[in-house]
């Protein structure tokens, strides 16, 4: 006999386990999921066609101040910048870029780069076409309307066009007062030919 409802005391606490769930099925929720902790997918990309503009968008909310991200990019031709910029809808923040990175190369030379009102936040420099950059960080201050808020601090590994390992540390700010809800990834003078992110909101735990 196929039991369509059971009473909520019929059912003792705890007594059901992962086991009696499929847990590769989706399961939709309509209502408030409190007590989790850790992060919160809000959005990604994947992409293998060559494009200027890499977008994520509407993944910036009131919910979370900090995000975190995973980016892996590779540029469709060598000696370029990995770049980012803020979105409000599709329109770029494309003033006010401020910051630096530095770091070491494979032979252990150091190396640096700088943003001093650029028009988009560095990532990288000189990225190779062949072999993929890597970079993990976090997104801060996205909608806020408070002048050099909006920041992003990074560390990276890397190849050169010339197959010199790049490992980097870096921030980059931004004074725009604009609330923004997106990212834009691109270069400085190329297309991307592939990336991969993901953006994770950081749940605030305090009490």
């Amino acid at each position: 006999m196929t039991v369509t409802t059971i009473p909520t005391a019929g059912i003792a606490d705890d007594a059901v386990g992962n086991t009696k769930l499929d847990l590769t099925e989706n399961y939709a929720f309509t209502g408030t999921i409190t007590g989790t902790q850790g992060l919160v997918k809000v959005g990604d990309i994947k992409s293998t066609s060559s494009s200027t503009n890499h977008d994520i968008t509407g993944c910036f909310s009131d919910t979370y101040d900090t995000y975190f991200f995973d980016l892996k990019t590779t540029p469709e031709n060598g000696s370029y910048q990995t770049c980012f910029q803020w979105l409000n809808g599709s329109t770029a923040i494309n003033s006010g870029y401020y910051g630096g990175a530095i770091g070491f190369t494979d032979s252990n030379a150091t190396i640096n780069f700088r943003a001093s009102s650029n028009d988009k936040g560095i990532l990288g420099n000189d990225g190779s076409n062949t072999r993929r950059g890597v970079w993990q960080g976090y997104f801060s201050g996205a909608k806020s309307t408070e002048a050099n808020y909006k920041r992003c601090n990074f560390v990276g590994g890397y190849f050169t066009s010339s197959n010199v390992f790049y490992q980097i540390s870096g921030s980059m700010w931004n004074t725009s007062t604009t609330s923004c809800d997106g990212i834009r990834f691109l270069s400085n003078g190329t297309p991307i030919d592939y990336i991969s992110c993901q953006i994770y909101g950081v749940l605030d735990t305090r009490s």
